[in-house]
């Protein structure tokens, strides 16, 4: 343990020679890092992938709270492409070496565009992690090889807030839904039908050893929504406090015409649902209800969801319950009744 602070103490006053900003400045001085002794393409290939580049936010280190400010694809040929927050790229080589404080050798990794000296890289804590500069303010965080694939989050989503003093899963209010696509682009469509669309950046983070994935919801270069994965591809949370969320509909759930919970049966139930959703849409909260939801509770076919859709649910159900033979299909009875 003695060794190990010591280590730690010689690793801070080294970084702690040089200003912040050293380490990213374009210095084509030699290092004092030693080459390896074996400097082939293979010996890079335990940091091939993406990775994320994140700086600390606030007076916090980076370990403790971090912003995303780009990303950096690492290559076997040992080449590498550094993407922007603003989707600006730039791209060079990386120059592998070793140094070794206190018997204890870690590895570097120097990030060159053309001459330049971009960034200077140490695996400190393995290869998922590469801090830069000194005081722990900065850092690449190797993207998990499962979250590097935006499919799992290609589908329709609705973004719900929480309602009252409730958090989002205890009582929710749906306003608006995101389609999420494979391509990375998204489409998000608000309460009242506007529509607005952008582009998709995936990334990871980890607290205390668990590692999640982070979607980044961009309109153009402004930073809309920050989605991060916690609990499965099902739901994302947004922003803290547990206020906000997006659900992903389930592509599976099909609802018959008048059944808005989809347990089989059309009665009582399915038109205080339909009152309720109707009752929200009136005043601005958004309603309730799926858009496979709304189709089912639209049963007249009018393009809204309002009392008269309740009302023909409740005049079947009082049908069906009285009915002595086998009653029509709720289809049939609308037919009927409307030609009545």
């Amino acid at each position: 343990m003695k060794n190990m602070v010591t280590f730690i103490a010689a690793l801070s006053l080294m970084f702690s020679a040089a200003p912040v900003n050293a380490l990213c400045a374009s210095d084509t001085a030699s290092s004092s890092v030693s080459a390896a002794a074996d400097n082939s393409v293979t010996d890079i290939k335990a940091f091939t992938g993406k990775w994320t580049h994140q700086v600390s936010e606030g007076n916090n280190t980076v370990d403790k709270s971090a912003k995303n400010i780009g990303t950096v694809e690492i290559n076997a040929d040992a080449t590498y492409k550094y993407t922007d927050a603003e989707g600006k790229t730039s791209a060079g080589t990386i120059k592998l070496g070793t140094d070794k404080i206190e018997g204890t050798e870690f590895t570097v990794l120097s990030f060159y565009e053309g001459s330049a000296l971009k960034y200077t890289a140490y695996s400190l804590t393995g290869t998922d992690v590469l801090s830069l500069g000194n005081g722990n303010m900065a850092r690449f965080v190797k993207e998990a090889e499962s979250a590097a694939s935006i499919s799992s989050f290609a589908g329709k989503w609705t973004h719900q807030v929480s309602e009252g003093n409730n958090t989002v899963d205890k009582s929710a209010k749906n306003v608006g839904t995101v389609e999420i696509n494979a391509d990375f682009t998204y489409k998000y469509t608000d309460a009242e039908g506007k529509t607005s669309s952008g582009t998709i950046k995936l990334g990871t983070d980890k607290i205390e050893g668990t590692e999640f994935t982070v979607l980044s919801f961009y309109e153009g270069t402004a930073l809309k929504y920050t989605a991060y994965s916690l609990a499965g591809a099902d739901i994302l949370s947004l922003g803290n406090g547990n206020m906000a969320r997006f659900v992903k509909e389930a592509e599976s759930v099909a609802y018959s015409l008048g059944d808005v919970n989809n347990d089989n049966v059309i009665n009582a139930i399915d038109a205080s649902n339909i009152l309720s959703h109707y009752a929200m849409s009136s005043t601005s909260k958004g309603g309730s209800f799926t858009e496979a939801q709304v189709k089912a509770a639209d049963v007249n076919s009018d393009g809204s969801v309002n009392s008269v859709d309740a009302s023909c649910v409740l005049s079947y159900y009082a049908y069906n319950s009285t009915v002595k033979t086998q009653a029509v299909s709720f289809e049939k009875y609308l037919t009927a009744f409307n030609e009545g």
